[in-house]
């Protein structure tokens, strides 16, 4: 073979291998690119994560945009994941406006917090057209409305309503002719989610006990007149309950407030020494009187008048309006009776914020109270009955449900104290009535709320002490406190019916022509 062939040869030879050896060095290259790149992709994604390099600006000027710290570090600390559930409902009416405003408020905050804190809640919008899931969640929550904020954690959730608790509205006037629409008066969605996470992500889980053994209502009972329906709703709340029988021995080191509600029988003096025992440790108690009138040693009576709550004899009465419009005694009727706004404490927290929004509390077969002294502390009335209740004292052993004006006399009466020693750090906190319906399943959709505050309030939870939301479209119509019944009455059976009949003559006339 030539030479120069040979040589050419062994060079297309030589660059064969260099060829297939840049072709595998490109390959790695490549492929380690494309590792590195991944890994970048990953460390950015992970990055994105680290609250450090999170970089935001408000530019707003009213910092709409920027959460208080104290709320984040609420969050932070929550011991799991919390649930949002919000139920929205949008209806073409006179608050239309204002409920759309304080709804997209309400849905720029949640946004706000899930991109600052993603890992601390789990949002669910529900659809309220699709009812078969939106019944089914509404139902493991325990919830009976909409247009509200449901924050959970476990077993314990806050309810948040559109209106009261997360905005305050001027509900305006819908009457045509001099028509105000309403307004936004202040939108408090930051505080109310705070105060919510707050509640729900609280470790400690106050033990609420109920003496038994003496005739007191049933705390489990599902009749008029047991405690069922706030024994439900204080595990709600976060309580734990349990039953205390008196005789078994000391109240538990556990309890963080005890409740002893109308018993029928007294208790023994080493009963006695142990409710005492307890009250003198930095006791919490909610004590409801006997339902009929007993000054024997050992009853809740004596008890309270201890502590500074002395019970008057009779029953406290208030006149009401029938249907036609005559203010009316001699009835049953008159010791079943609602405290408006008006009878309430506006600054003790158990009824501060019932006053503020205009609550009614409802009584049945109650009996009043007067102030004595408690050594070292303070009494301070939380209710009282309307000006024109009189004391019905029994003649004969009888109730006559009706002013004696030679015995009885006309005025307010106490229905509620409160009681706490000392008043600067209380160790001792008693709420004392003689209203034996005050709690029970009869009188509960109405006295919910105070019943919840009062539990709240002796246990020191004070960031539960609220209501339950009340839309502004809701009023409440007394219609035994004033002519309306009377009134409507005339209207629907004189009025309408006489409307009727002279449209009626009117057409007859006119086709008689």
């Amino acid at each position: 073979m030539d030479p120069k062939q040979k040589d050419g040869a062994n060079l297309s030879s030589d660059a064969g291998r260099v060829g297939r050896w840049t072709r595998v060095s490109l390959t790695l290259q490549v492929l380690l690119v494309l590792l590195l790149t991944a890994a970048v992709a990953v460390l950015a994604i992970d990055a994105s994560e680290w609250r450090s390099l999170r970089l935001r600006m408000d530019l707003t000027e009213s910092k709409r945009n920027t959460l208080d710290a104290q709320t984040l570090e609420l969050l932070d600390k929550a011991p799991a994941e919390i649930e949002v559930d919000v139920f929205w409902r949008v209806r073409p009416d006179f608050y239309y406006e204002v409920r759309a405003q304080s709804q997209t408020r309400m849905n720029e905050l949640l946004a706000l917090v899930q991109s600052l804190r993603p890992e601390a809640l789990k949002i669910t919008y529900h659809n309220l057209q699709d009812l078969a899931t939106t019944e089914e969640r509404m139902d493991e929550l325990g919830l009976d409305e909409v247009n509200c904020v449901v924050v959970s954690l476990n077993e314990k959730r806050a309810v948040l309503g559109l209106f009261d608790e997360i905005s305050e509205v001027n509900p305006g006037n819908p009457d045509p002719r001099n028509q105000v629409p309403p307004s936004l008066h202040l939108f408090r969605g930051e505080e109310a989610l705070a105060e919510a996470i707050k509640q729900v992500s609280s470790t400690e889980t106050p033990v609420v006990y109920f003496s038994t053994g003496h005739g007191e209502l049933n705390p489990f009972g599902d009749e008029a007149r047991d405690l069922g329906r706030l024994s439900m709703e204080l595990r709600l709340q976060g309580f734990e309950l349990a039953e205390w029988n008196p005789s078994h021995g000391p109240v538990p080191a556990d309890c963080s407030a005890l409740a002893i509600v109308s018993p029928d029988q007294p208790f023994t003096p080493l009963e006695l020494g142990h409710l005492r025992e307890y009250l003198e440790n930095r006791g919490r108690l909610l004590a409801v009187a006997e339902a009929t009138w007993t000054e024997e040693a050992g009853s809740v009576s004596m008890l309270l008048k201890e502590y500074g709550m002395l019970l008057k004899r009779g029953l406290v009465c208030v006149p009401f309006y029938d249907l036609t419009g005559r203010l009316t005694e001699r009835s049953p009727q008159c010791a079943d009776f609602r405290v408006a706004k008006s009878e309430l404490n506006s600054r003790h927290p158990v009824t501060e914020k019932l006053f503020e929004r205009d609550r009614h509390l409802r009584f049945i077969n109650a009996r009043a109270l007067d102030q004595g002294v408690l050594e070292g502390g303070g009494l301070l009335d939380l209710v009282t009955s309307p000006a024109e209740a009189w004391l019905d004292l029994p003649e004969d052993g009888q109730l006559d449900f009706a002013l004696n004006n030679d015995r009885e006399s006309v005025g307010k009466q106490r229905m509620v104290i409160a009681a706490q020693r000392p008043l600067n750090d209380p160790s001792l906190r008693i709420i004392g009535s003689s209203a034996s319906n005050l709690a029970s399943n009869t009188t509960f959709s109405t006295n919910r709320d105070f019943l919840l505050n009062a539990f709240n309030w002796l246990t020191e939870r004070d960031f539960r002490v609220g209501v339950t939301p009340r839309d502004p479209e809701y009023n409440l119509l007394d219609l035994r406190g004033t002519t309306h019944l009377s009134v409507i009455l005339k209207v629907s059976t004189l009025a309408i019916p006489g409307l009727c009949l002279l449209f009626a003559f009117l057409t007859y006339w006119r086709r008689r022509r």
